[in-house]
Protein backbone atom coordinates (compact mmCIF):
# COMPACT_ATOMS: atom_id res chain seq x y z
CA UNK A 1 0.00 0.00 0.00
CA UNK A 2 1.42 3.22 -0.98
CA UNK A 3 1.69 6.75 1.28
CA UNK A 4 0.99 6.24 5.39
CA UNK A 5 0.30 2.35 4.65
CA UNK A 6 3.38 0.65 4.15
CA UNK A 7 4.21 -2.56 5.63
CA UNK A 8 7.19 -1.41 7.88
CA UNK A 9 5.12 0.86 9.55
CA UNK A 10 1.73 -0.52 9.92
CA UNK A 11 -1.05 1.61 11.70
CA UNK A 12 -4.29 0.69 13.59
CA UNK A 13 -5.96 0.86 10.37
CA UNK A 14 -3.64 -1.67 8.27
CA UNK A 15 -5.35 -5.16 9.49
CA UNK A 16 -8.37 -4.12 8.04
CA UNK A 17 -7.07 -1.89 5.04
CA UNK A 18 -5.13 -5.03 3.61
CA UNK A 19 -7.40 -7.18 3.20
CA UNK A 20 -9.86 -5.17 1.80
CA UNK A 21 -7.25 -3.74 -0.65
CA UNK A 22 -6.68 -7.64 -2.19
CA UNK A 23 -10.53 -8.28 -2.08
CA UNK A 24 -10.70 -5.41 -4.17
CA UNK A 25 -7.65 -6.19 -6.64
CA UNK A 26 -9.38 -9.88 -6.37
CA UNK A 27 -12.83 -8.28 -7.95
CA UNK A 28 -11.05 -5.99 -10.44
CA UNK A 29 -11.67 -3.35 -9.11
CA UNK A 30 -10.40 0.18 -8.12
CA UNK A 31 -8.48 -0.33 -5.20
CA UNK A 32 -8.00 3.72 -4.65
CA UNK A 33 -11.36 3.44 -3.06
CA UNK A 34 -9.83 1.74 0.01
CA UNK A 35 -7.16 4.11 1.17
CA UNK A 36 -8.60 6.96 2.54
CA UNK A 37 -9.69 5.98 5.34
CA UNK A 38 -8.95 8.68 7.83
CA UNK A 39 -11.79 9.10 10.33
CA UNK A 40 -13.42 5.89 11.48
CA UNK A 41 -13.14 2.30 11.33
CA UNK A 42 -16.98 2.15 11.04
CA UNK A 43 -17.08 3.50 7.37
CA UNK A 44 -13.75 0.86 6.68
CA UNK A 45 -15.83 -1.88 8.47
CA UNK A 46 -19.08 -1.28 7.12
CA UNK A 47 -17.09 -1.74 3.15
CA UNK A 48 -15.35 -4.93 4.25
CA UNK A 49 -19.26 -6.09 4.72
CA UNK A 50 -20.45 -4.77 2.01
CA UNK A 51 -17.48 -6.32 0.02
CA UNK A 52 -18.19 -9.47 1.04
CA UNK A 53 -21.92 -9.20 0.71
CA UNK A 54 -21.16 -8.25 -3.03
CA UNK A 55 -18.62 -11.93 -3.29
CA UNK A 56 -21.79 -13.57 -1.76
CA UNK A 57 -24.17 -12.11 -4.45
CA UNK A 58 -21.27 -12.86 -7.38
CA UNK A 59 -21.16 -16.35 -5.96
CA UNK A 60 -25.30 -16.64 -6.51
CA UNK A 61 -24.97 -15.19 -9.95
CA UNK A 62 -22.49 -18.16 -11.26
CA UNK A 63 -24.40 -21.03 -9.47
CA UNK A 64 -27.30 -19.73 -11.43
CA UNK A 65 -25.44 -19.91 -14.43
CA UNK A 66 -26.08 -16.35 -15.40
CA UNK A 67 -24.17 -14.82 -17.76
CA UNK A 68 -21.55 -11.43 -16.93
CA UNK A 69 -23.40 -9.08 -18.82
CA UNK A 70 -27.04 -9.76 -17.43
CA UNK A 71 -25.00 -10.05 -13.79
CA UNK A 72 -23.77 -6.52 -14.09
CA UNK A 73 -27.54 -5.81 -14.47
CA UNK A 74 -28.56 -7.96 -12.02
CA UNK A 75 -25.95 -7.14 -9.29
CA UNK A 76 -27.16 -3.57 -7.90
CA UNK A 77 -30.84 -5.24 -7.30
CA UNK A 78 -29.88 -8.27 -5.78
CA UNK A 79 -27.53 -6.39 -3.18
CA UNK A 80 -30.03 -4.27 -2.35
CA UNK A 81 -32.27 -7.58 -1.61
CA UNK A 82 -29.89 -9.73 0.10
CA UNK A 83 -31.28 -10.93 3.47
CA UNK A 84 -28.62 -12.80 4.67
CA UNK A 85 -26.44 -10.44 5.97
CA UNK A 86 -22.89 -12.23 5.58
CA UNK A 87 -20.54 -12.66 8.91
CA UNK A 88 -16.87 -12.51 8.73
CA UNK A 89 -14.19 -13.77 10.89
CA UNK A 90 -12.90 -10.62 13.10
CA UNK A 91 -9.12 -10.54 14.31
CA UNK A 92 -9.02 -8.02 16.62
CA UNK A 93 -5.89 -6.38 18.75
CA UNK A 94 -5.79 -5.32 21.87
CA UNK A 95 -2.68 -3.90 23.54
CA UNK A 96 -1.81 -3.42 27.27
CA UNK A 97 -0.03 -5.38 30.35
CA UNK A 98 -1.11 -6.30 33.58
CA UNK A 99 0.29 -3.91 36.16
CA UNK A 100 2.00 -6.41 37.94
CA UNK A 101 3.45 -7.97 35.59
CA UNK A 102 4.92 -4.65 34.74
CA UNK A 103 6.09 -4.18 38.71
CA UNK A 104 8.03 -7.44 38.34
CA UNK A 105 9.94 -6.09 35.88
CA UNK A 106 10.75 -3.21 37.37
CA UNK A 107 12.09 -4.69 40.67
CA UNK A 108 14.08 -7.37 38.44
CA UNK A 109 16.14 -4.97 36.65
CA UNK A 110 16.12 -2.15 39.37
CA UNK A 111 20.30 -1.24 38.98
CA UNK A 112 20.69 -2.99 35.87
CA UNK A 113 19.09 -1.03 33.21
CA UNK A 114 19.12 2.45 33.18
CA UNK A 115 17.50 3.51 30.43
CA UNK A 116 14.29 5.06 30.01
CA UNK A 117 11.52 4.41 27.80
CA UNK A 118 10.81 6.75 24.53
CA UNK A 119 7.73 7.54 22.55
CA UNK A 120 9.61 5.69 19.77
CA UNK A 121 9.61 2.80 22.32
CA UNK A 122 5.58 2.40 21.61
CA UNK A 123 5.51 3.60 18.57
CA UNK A 124 7.16 0.20 17.78
CA UNK A 125 5.43 -1.73 19.76
CA UNK A 126 2.54 -0.52 18.21
CA UNK A 127 3.61 -1.34 14.59
CA UNK A 128 4.41 -5.18 15.76
CA UNK A 129 1.09 -5.75 17.21
CA UNK A 130 -0.14 -3.99 13.73
CA UNK A 131 1.69 -6.33 11.78
CA UNK A 132 0.89 -9.15 13.85
CA UNK A 133 -2.88 -8.33 13.69
CA UNK A 134 -2.98 -7.63 9.65
CA UNK A 135 -0.99 -11.13 9.27
CA UNK A 136 -3.63 -12.95 11.19
CA UNK A 137 -6.15 -11.27 9.19
CA UNK A 138 -5.07 -11.81 6.09
CA UNK A 139 -4.55 -15.20 6.87
CA UNK A 140 -8.18 -16.41 7.77
CA UNK A 141 -9.57 -13.95 5.27
CA UNK A 142 -10.66 -11.77 7.63
CA UNK A 143 -11.13 -8.14 8.74
CA UNK A 144 -8.83 -6.67 11.83
CA UNK A 145 -8.63 -3.76 14.02
CA UNK A 146 -6.10 -3.01 16.76
CA UNK A 147 -8.28 -1.90 19.47
CA UNK A 148 -8.09 0.68 22.61
CA UNK A 149 -5.52 -0.16 25.11
CA UNK A 150 -6.95 -2.90 28.16
CA UNK A 151 -7.25 -0.27 30.67
CA UNK A 152 -5.00 -1.36 34.37
CA UNK A 153 -8.28 -1.33 36.18
CA UNK A 154 -9.41 -4.60 33.87
CA UNK A 155 -6.64 -6.39 35.02
CA UNK A 156 -6.53 -5.36 38.52
CA UNK A 157 -10.47 -6.68 38.57
CA UNK A 158 -9.22 -9.58 36.87
CA UNK A 159 -6.60 -10.35 39.31
CA UNK A 160 -9.00 -9.91 42.29
CA UNK A 161 -11.37 -12.31 40.95
CA UNK A 162 -8.75 -15.35 39.84
CA UNK A 163 -7.76 -14.59 43.59
CA UNK A 164 -11.03 -14.72 44.81
CA UNK A 165 -11.67 -18.24 43.23
CA UNK A 166 -8.78 -19.79 44.67
CA UNK A 167 -10.56 -19.54 48.01
CA UNK A 168 -14.01 -20.32 48.43
CA UNK A 169 -16.05 -18.54 45.80
CA UNK A 170 -19.49 -17.54 45.95
CA UNK A 171 -21.68 -16.62 42.79
CA UNK A 172 -22.45 -13.27 44.61
CA UNK A 173 -19.30 -12.02 44.52
CA UNK A 174 -17.85 -13.64 40.94
CA UNK A 175 -20.74 -11.65 39.37
CA UNK A 176 -20.17 -8.39 41.69
CA UNK A 177 -16.37 -8.77 40.68
CA UNK A 178 -17.48 -9.35 36.45
CA UNK A 179 -19.53 -6.53 36.56
CA UNK A 180 -16.46 -4.00 38.16
CA UNK A 181 -14.56 -5.45 35.05
CA UNK A 182 -17.06 -4.62 32.61
CA UNK A 183 -17.35 -0.80 33.71
CA UNK A 184 -13.76 -0.73 33.72
CA UNK A 185 -14.02 -1.86 30.21
CA UNK A 186 -16.28 0.81 28.88
CA UNK A 187 -13.87 2.73 27.13
CA UNK A 188 -13.27 -0.09 24.69
CA UNK A 189 -16.59 -0.63 23.00
CA UNK A 190 -16.30 2.00 20.28
CA UNK A 191 -19.93 1.62 18.32
CA UNK A 192 -18.55 0.63 15.38
CA UNK A 193 -16.23 -2.11 17.24
CA UNK A 194 -19.77 -3.30 18.96
CA UNK A 195 -21.41 -3.74 15.51
CA UNK A 196 -18.63 -5.57 13.43
CA UNK A 197 -18.71 -8.11 16.76
CA UNK A 198 -22.33 -8.99 16.32
CA UNK A 199 -21.55 -8.98 12.59
CA UNK A 200 -18.57 -11.69 13.07
CA UNK A 201 -18.49 -15.47 12.54
CA UNK A 202 -15.58 -15.93 14.61
CA UNK A 203 -12.77 -13.61 17.19
CA UNK A 204 -9.48 -14.08 17.13
CA UNK A 205 -7.98 -12.25 19.67
CA UNK A 206 -4.38 -10.77 19.89
CA UNK A 207 -4.32 -9.83 23.85
CA UNK A 208 -2.76 -10.40 27.51
CA UNK A 209 -6.34 -10.10 28.10
CA UNK A 210 -9.21 -12.78 27.99
CA UNK A 211 -11.95 -10.44 26.33
CA UNK A 212 -14.76 -13.51 26.19
CA UNK A 213 -15.64 -12.89 30.11
CA UNK A 214 -16.24 -9.63 28.90
CA UNK A 215 -20.15 -8.78 28.22
CA UNK A 216 -20.66 -6.86 25.06
CA UNK A 217 -23.01 -3.90 25.67
CA UNK A 218 -26.57 -4.74 25.17
CA UNK A 219 -26.34 -8.22 26.15
CA UNK A 220 -26.64 -10.23 29.72
CA UNK A 221 -23.99 -12.91 29.20
CA UNK A 222 -20.74 -12.57 28.06
CA UNK A 223 -19.13 -12.45 24.21
CA UNK A 224 -17.72 -16.12 24.58
CA UNK A 225 -21.14 -17.39 24.77
CA UNK A 226 -21.77 -15.06 21.28
CA UNK A 227 -19.22 -16.72 18.97
CA UNK A 228 -15.97 -18.59 18.76
CA UNK A 229 -13.07 -17.01 20.26
CA UNK A 230 -9.45 -18.05 20.19
CA UNK A 231 -6.39 -16.47 21.41
CA UNK A 232 -2.86 -15.58 21.10
CA UNK A 233 -0.86 -13.50 24.27
CA UNK A 234 0.80 -10.54 23.24
CA UNK A 235 3.75 -11.61 25.68
CA UNK A 236 6.28 -11.28 25.05
CA UNK A 237 6.05 -9.48 21.78
CA UNK A 238 9.08 -10.27 19.99
CA UNK A 239 7.98 -14.23 20.64
CA UNK A 240 4.97 -13.77 18.88
CA UNK A 241 5.79 -12.13 16.36
CA UNK A 242 8.56 -14.68 15.29
CA UNK A 243 5.73 -17.34 15.83
CA UNK A 244 2.87 -15.48 13.91
CA UNK A 245 5.69 -15.65 11.17
CA UNK A 246 6.31 -19.26 11.54
CA UNK A 247 3.70 -20.31 8.82
CA UNK A 248 -0.33 -21.23 8.79
CA UNK A 249 -0.75 -24.80 9.93
CA UNK A 250 -4.05 -26.67 9.26
CA UNK A 251 -4.86 -30.30 10.64
CA UNK A 252 -7.34 -32.53 9.10
CA UNK A 253 -8.76 -34.80 11.61
CA UNK A 254 -12.39 -35.34 9.15
CA UNK A 255 -10.96 -39.43 9.37
CA UNK A 256 -10.85 -39.30 13.22
CA UNK A 257 -8.13 -38.89 15.68
CA UNK A 258 -6.27 -40.43 18.58
CA UNK A 259 -6.68 -39.21 22.10
CA UNK A 260 -4.23 -39.98 24.87
CA UNK A 261 -5.01 -38.87 28.28
CA UNK A 262 -2.05 -38.28 30.51
CA UNK A 263 -3.33 -39.01 33.99
CA UNK A 264 -1.01 -37.81 36.71
CA UNK A 265 -2.37 -37.24 39.72
CA UNK A 266 -1.45 -39.94 41.99
CA UNK A 267 -4.27 -42.88 42.51
CA UNK A 268 -4.47 -42.17 46.26
CA UNK A 269 -5.37 -38.71 45.34
CA UNK A 270 -9.09 -38.33 45.97
CA UNK A 271 -9.11 -36.36 43.22
CA UNK A 272 -7.08 -38.55 40.97
CA UNK A 273 -9.93 -41.06 41.52
CA UNK A 274 -12.75 -38.46 40.63
CA UNK A 275 -10.36 -37.66 37.35
CA UNK A 276 -10.05 -41.36 36.49
CA UNK A 277 -13.32 -42.63 36.62
CA UNK A 278 -14.28 -39.00 34.41
CA UNK A 279 -12.18 -40.00 31.48
CA UNK A 280 -13.45 -43.81 31.93
CA UNK A 281 -16.57 -42.52 31.30
CA UNK A 282 -14.93 -40.79 28.13
CA UNK A 283 -13.61 -43.49 27.25
CA UNK A 284 -16.79 -45.78 27.47
CA UNK A 285 -18.49 -43.06 25.38
CA UNK A 286 -16.30 -42.95 22.14
CA UNK A 287 -16.16 -47.04 22.52
CA UNK A 288 -20.27 -46.50 21.74
CA UNK A 289 -20.43 -44.25 19.65
CA UNK A 290 -18.50 -46.35 17.21
CA UNK A 291 -16.39 -43.65 15.09
CA UNK A 292 -12.38 -43.95 14.23
CA UNK A 293 -11.28 -42.38 16.78
CA UNK A 294 -9.78 -43.75 19.99
CA UNK A 295 -8.95 -42.80 23.38
CA UNK A 296 -5.81 -44.48 25.73
CA UNK A 297 -5.40 -43.84 29.44
CA UNK A 298 -2.16 -43.94 30.90
CA UNK A 299 -0.58 -43.68 33.81
CA UNK A 300 2.25 -40.75 34.28
CA UNK A 301 4.53 -40.37 37.26
CA UNK A 302 6.84 -38.68 35.95
CA UNK A 303 8.08 -35.83 32.74
CA UNK A 304 9.82 -39.10 30.82
CA UNK A 305 7.34 -40.90 31.05
CA UNK A 306 4.73 -38.49 29.21
CA UNK A 307 7.67 -38.00 26.58
CA UNK A 308 8.04 -41.79 26.01
CA UNK A 309 4.30 -41.90 25.67
CA UNK A 310 3.92 -39.27 23.42
CA UNK A 311 6.70 -40.29 21.24
CA UNK A 312 5.12 -43.75 20.81
CA UNK A 313 1.21 -43.20 20.59
CA UNK A 314 1.72 -39.84 18.67
CA UNK A 315 -1.54 -38.83 19.29
CA UNK A 316 -3.82 -35.56 17.27
CA UNK A 317 -5.10 -34.84 20.80
CA UNK A 318 -3.35 -35.22 24.08
CA UNK A 319 -4.91 -34.41 27.40
CA UNK A 320 -2.94 -33.74 30.26
CA UNK A 321 -5.38 -34.35 33.59
CA UNK A 322 -2.82 -32.95 36.67
CA UNK A 323 -2.28 -30.65 39.41
CA UNK A 324 -1.93 -27.41 38.36
CA UNK A 325 0.00 -24.75 40.89
CA UNK A 326 -0.42 -20.78 39.70
CA UNK A 327 2.20 -18.48 41.94
CA UNK A 328 2.49 -15.21 41.41
CA UNK A 329 4.87 -15.09 38.68
CA UNK A 330 4.14 -18.38 36.62
CA UNK A 331 1.58 -21.11 36.21
CA UNK A 332 2.17 -25.30 35.52
CA UNK A 333 1.52 -28.33 36.55
CA UNK A 334 2.51 -31.29 38.73
CA UNK A 335 4.18 -34.57 37.45
CA UNK A 336 5.18 -36.63 39.79
CA UNK A 337 7.18 -34.59 42.17
CA UNK A 338 8.18 -31.96 39.52
CA UNK A 339 7.12 -28.28 38.95
CA UNK A 340 6.89 -28.47 34.86
CA UNK A 341 6.79 -24.78 33.42
CA UNK A 342 8.99 -24.15 30.80
CA UNK A 343 10.21 -27.88 30.12
CA UNK A 344 10.40 -29.69 26.45
CA UNK A 345 7.81 -32.12 26.35
CA UNK A 346 9.31 -33.56 23.24
CA UNK A 347 7.29 -33.46 19.16
CA UNK A 348 3.40 -32.21 20.56
CA UNK A 349 0.27 -33.24 19.00
CA UNK A 350 -1.99 -30.50 17.53
CA UNK A 351 -4.03 -29.92 20.16
CA UNK A 352 -3.00 -30.17 23.76
CA UNK A 353 -5.93 -29.96 26.56
CA UNK A 354 -5.09 -28.60 30.12
CA UNK A 355 -7.17 -30.73 32.03
CA UNK A 356 -5.78 -28.97 35.38
CA UNK A 357 -6.52 -25.97 37.58
CA UNK A 358 -5.53 -22.29 37.00
CA UNK A 359 -2.76 -23.24 34.14
CA UNK A 360 -3.78 -19.57 32.30
CA UNK A 361 -4.35 -16.85 34.83
CA UNK A 362 -4.30 -13.70 32.87
CA UNK A 363 -4.61 -11.13 35.71
CA UNK A 364 -1.29 -10.74 36.70
CA UNK A 365 0.83 -11.43 33.69
CA UNK A 366 2.04 -14.51 34.82
CA UNK A 367 4.26 -16.67 32.71
CA UNK A 368 1.79 -19.81 31.61
CA UNK A 369 2.55 -22.80 30.81
CA UNK A 370 -0.50 -22.59 28.22
CA UNK A 371 1.20 -19.99 26.03
CA UNK A 372 4.31 -21.98 26.61
CA UNK A 373 3.23 -25.49 24.79
CA UNK A 374 1.81 -23.70 21.90
CA UNK A 375 5.61 -21.88 21.41
CA UNK A 376 6.66 -25.61 21.67
CA UNK A 377 4.64 -26.49 18.43
CA UNK A 378 0.99 -27.00 19.85
CA UNK A 379 -1.50 -25.42 17.27
CA UNK A 380 -4.23 -25.18 20.26
CA UNK A 381 -4.17 -25.54 23.84
CA UNK A 382 -7.36 -25.13 26.18
CA UNK A 383 -6.53 -23.93 29.63
CA UNK A 384 -8.53 -22.65 32.63
CA UNK A 385 -7.59 -19.42 34.08
CA UNK A 386 -8.96 -20.64 37.84
CA UNK A 387 -9.37 -23.67 39.78
CA UNK A 388 -12.15 -25.92 38.60
CA UNK A 389 -13.97 -28.44 39.87
CA UNK A 390 -12.83 -32.14 38.67
CA UNK A 391 -16.46 -33.27 38.19
CA UNK A 392 -18.10 -30.18 36.43
CA UNK A 393 -14.51 -30.44 34.27
CA UNK A 394 -14.94 -34.48 33.39
CA UNK A 395 -18.59 -33.63 32.49
CA UNK A 396 -17.55 -30.50 30.30
CA UNK A 397 -14.67 -33.11 28.50
CA UNK A 398 -16.86 -36.15 28.37
CA UNK A 399 -19.63 -33.44 26.16
CA UNK A 400 -16.84 -31.87 24.37
CA UNK A 401 -15.51 -35.29 23.07
CA UNK A 402 -18.54 -36.34 22.45
CA UNK A 403 -19.54 -33.26 20.25
CA UNK A 404 -16.53 -33.74 17.93
CA UNK A 405 -17.08 -37.48 17.14
CA UNK A 406 -20.82 -36.48 16.27
CA UNK A 407 -19.06 -33.52 14.28
CA UNK A 408 -17.23 -36.43 12.21
CA UNK A 409 -20.10 -38.62 11.94
CA UNK A 410 -21.59 -36.12 10.33
CA UNK A 411 -24.35 -35.32 12.75
CA UNK A 412 -22.94 -31.43 13.77
CA UNK A 413 -23.10 -28.30 11.94
CA UNK A 414 -19.79 -27.50 13.10
CA UNK A 415 -16.26 -27.38 11.22
CA UNK A 416 -13.80 -27.07 13.42
CA UNK A 417 -12.58 -28.27 16.82
CA UNK A 418 -13.11 -24.23 17.48
CA UNK A 419 -16.33 -24.17 16.81
CA UNK A 420 -17.37 -27.52 18.67
CA UNK A 421 -15.97 -26.18 21.92
CA UNK A 422 -18.04 -22.76 21.43
CA UNK A 423 -21.11 -24.86 21.57
CA UNK A 424 -20.36 -27.02 24.00
CA UNK A 425 -19.07 -23.80 26.47
CA UNK A 426 -21.87 -22.17 25.74
CA UNK A 427 -24.37 -24.93 25.81
CA UNK A 428 -22.64 -25.96 29.69
CA UNK A 429 -24.84 -22.62 31.38
CA UNK A 430 -27.11 -25.29 32.29
CA UNK A 431 -24.80 -27.65 33.96
CA UNK A 432 -23.25 -24.73 35.90
CA UNK A 433 -26.15 -23.71 36.93
CA UNK A 434 -27.28 -27.23 38.42
CA UNK A 435 -23.81 -27.56 40.20
CA UNK A 436 -24.93 -24.43 42.20
CA UNK A 437 -26.17 -26.50 45.14
CA UNK A 438 -26.77 -30.47 45.51
CA UNK A 439 -30.79 -30.15 46.17
CA UNK A 440 -30.67 -28.10 42.23
CA UNK A 441 -28.92 -31.25 40.73
CA UNK A 442 -31.11 -33.54 42.50
CA UNK A 443 -34.18 -31.80 41.13
CA UNK A 444 -32.75 -31.31 37.35
CA UNK A 445 -32.48 -35.03 36.75
CA UNK A 446 -35.57 -36.12 38.26
CA UNK A 447 -38.58 -36.52 35.94
CA UNK A 448 -40.49 -33.91 34.50
CA UNK A 449 -44.04 -33.74 33.76
CA UNK A 450 -43.14 -35.00 29.98
CA UNK A 451 -42.22 -38.23 31.44
CA UNK A 452 -38.35 -37.12 31.12
CA UNK A 453 -36.05 -35.77 33.34
CA UNK A 454 -35.69 -31.93 33.63
CA UNK A 455 -32.65 -31.51 32.15
CA UNK A 456 -33.35 -33.93 28.88
CA UNK A 457 -36.41 -32.18 28.63
CA UNK A 458 -34.24 -28.81 28.88
CA UNK A 459 -32.03 -30.37 26.44
CA UNK A 460 -33.63 -31.73 23.90
CA UNK A 461 -36.85 -29.71 23.53
CA UNK A 462 -37.20 -26.11 25.73
CA UNK A 463 -33.07 -25.48 24.21
CA UNK A 464 -33.58 -25.82 20.72
CA UNK A 465 -34.37 -22.14 19.33
CA UNK A 466 -35.07 -21.06 22.93
CA UNK A 467 -31.37 -20.42 23.80
CA UNK A 468 -29.66 -16.72 22.05
CA UNK A 469 -25.74 -16.23 22.13
CA UNK A 470 -25.89 -13.13 24.20
CA UNK A 471 -27.97 -14.13 26.76
CA UNK A 472 -27.19 -17.52 27.31
CA UNK A 473 -26.90 -17.85 30.99
CA UNK A 474 -30.74 -15.64 31.43
CA UNK A 475 -32.28 -17.36 28.75
CA UNK A 476 -31.37 -20.92 30.39
CA UNK A 477 -32.75 -19.69 33.84
CA UNK A 478 -36.06 -18.29 32.41
CA UNK A 479 -36.55 -21.67 30.41
CA UNK A 480 -35.54 -23.82 33.98
CA UNK A 481 -37.94 -21.48 36.06
CA UNK A 482 -40.78 -22.87 33.04
CA UNK A 483 -40.25 -26.11 33.67
CA UNK A 484 -40.05 -25.55 37.18
CA UNK A 485 -43.21 -23.67 37.11
CA UNK A 486 -44.86 -26.80 35.65
CA UNK A 487 -43.96 -28.84 38.63
CA UNK A 488 -44.86 -26.24 41.72
CA UNK A 489 -41.17 -25.54 42.57
CA UNK A 490 -40.79 -22.08 40.90
CA UNK A 491 -39.90 -20.43 43.97
CA UNK A 492 -37.63 -23.07 45.02
CA UNK A 493 -35.45 -23.11 41.65
CA UNK A 494 -35.66 -19.34 41.85
CA UNK A 495 -34.54 -19.61 45.41
CA UNK A 496 -31.65 -21.56 44.79
CA UNK A 497 -30.16 -19.70 41.65
CA UNK A 498 -29.92 -16.62 44.24
CA UNK A 499 -28.93 -17.79 46.96
CA UNK A 500 -25.89 -19.14 47.33
CA UNK A 501 -25.47 -18.70 43.31
CA UNK A 502 -24.17 -20.49 40.90
CA UNK A 503 -20.47 -20.17 39.11
CA UNK A 504 -20.73 -19.58 35.68
CA UNK A 505 -17.22 -22.11 35.44
CA UNK A 506 -17.44 -23.06 32.04
CA UNK A 507 -16.50 -19.04 31.01
CA UNK A 508 -13.20 -19.73 32.24
CA UNK A 509 -11.41 -22.22 29.63
CA UNK A 510 -9.58 -20.78 26.86
CA UNK A 511 -8.51 -21.84 23.47
CA UNK A 512 -5.02 -20.46 22.82
CA UNK A 513 -3.64 -20.93 19.63
CA UNK A 514 -5.54 -21.95 16.31
CA UNK A 515 -8.02 -24.14 17.10
CA UNK A 516 -10.31 -22.94 14.12
CA UNK A 517 -7.28 -24.16 12.10
CA UNK A 518 -8.45 -27.54 12.98
CA UNK A 519 -10.60 -29.15 10.76
CA UNK A 520 -13.43 -31.39 11.39
CA UNK A 521 -14.91 -31.31 8.23
CA UNK A 522 -13.21 -30.79 4.65
CA UNK A 523 -12.99 -26.90 4.05
CA UNK A 524 -15.15 -25.45 1.67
Amino acid sequence: LPGEHVLDVPNRWTPATLPLTRLYRQMLLDTSEVLPWRDTEGELLKSAFSMQKYVSVLGDLEREGVTPTEAAVQIPRRMADYKNEPRLPLTLAFPGVAPAHTSRLRKATEGQDDRVATPEDSGIENSAISFIATHRSMSEDSVGLVGAEIPMEMFIGLAELEKHWTLKPSGKAIKSLLRRINKAAEPIWTEDLVKAIQRASSLSVLSNFPIGILTLPGDSSPLSCRLPISYSALLPLTRTLQSELNGDRHVDLTAGFKVLVAECVPATDPIGQLSRAGWESVEATFRGQGTASTIELIEVTSLEDLRVALSKTKPEILVISAHGFSTASAAGIVIGKEAVLAQDLGALPPVVIMSACHVSPRGRGELSIVDLLERQGALAVLGTQVPVDVRRNALLMLRFFLYLNEVIAGRGGQKSVLDVWQHVQCLNAVNDIAASNDRFASWIVSPHTTGISVLAEFMSVRARGGLRGGSVYEDTERLLLELAEEQGMASQVRGWMTSPGYIPESLFYNFMGRPGNVWLKPPT
